[in-house]
């Protein structure tokens, strides 16, 4: 049952396409595949690992979406210690949720969920020297997905590469989501959210646009028994 819910739910998404993006995500794939290009995917990781402190808005921009055409990549499915993260971090074990993150991001160093969460256990912890290391990663990553739209508007939303990623960049703007209608384009899918602003109470609509990469997520995707 669950296997033909995933079949239905994928089949949404055949018919998407990058190429009436704002930026040019065909581009991007272009050049983190390229071993002769500054932004060949293996050598931005290494530096947004090593010195993230050098890290440019540009560089940002084709780690972040150039996650879409990572061999590894997956649209459904999550590291299968995130659960057991999620867990410790809900109970305060930040000790223990430390170690379990630092694990993920091994795999999957651009996941924004885990990021957010290891920031604030860092802090728990008092990690100084990790939590400014893990802040600036968070904001050139968020940044980018800030620089591509306002979420104004359907034609002006956030572009995301996983939908974890609009809680992340709400928590980051300090809105809490209220309701979300989700909607297929025929391009995209668009998530439209109502939400709050903390401070002042305010409500208003926000946009958000999922971006996948179908045919790699079909080849990596392992369905249940």
């Amino acid at each position: 049952m669950r296997k033909l819910f995933l079949l239905n739910f994928l089949c949404l998404f055949v018919v998407f396409s990058f190429g009436q993006s704002s930026f040019n995500l065909k581009e991007i794939e272009i050049l983190t595949h390229d071993s002769s290009s500054e932004f060949y995917y293996p050598t931005l990781l290494l530096e947004f690992n090593n010195h993230p402190k050098s890290f440019d808005s540009t560089k940002a921009k084709f780690l972040y979406y150039g996650k879409l055409y990572r061999e590894n990549y997956k649209m459904f499915q999550f590291a299968p210690e995130q659960g057991e993260f999620n867990h410790l971090f809900k109970n305060e074990r930040y000790k223990k949720a430390i170690q379990v993150g630092e694990i993920i991001l091994q795999n999957d160093p651009t996941n924004l969920e885990i990021l957010l969460k290891l920031n604030t256990c860092y802090k728990k912890r008092e990690f100084n020297e990790k939590v400014d290391t893990i802040t600036i990663k968070l904001a050139a990553l968020i940044n980018t997905i800030l620089s591509n739209g306002n979420g104004h508007e359907k034609i002006s939303a956030y572009k995301v590469v996983d939908i974890a990623d609009e809680y992340v960049i709400m928590a980051w703007l300090g809105i809490v989501g209220l309701t979300r209608e989700s909607t297929m384009q025929q391009n995209s899918a668009i998530d439209l959210w109502k939400v709050r602003n903390i401070k002042s109470g305010k409500k208003y609509e926000m946009h958000f646009e999922w971006l996948v990469n179908t045919e790699q997520g079909v080849k990596n995707m392992k369905w249940p028994d």
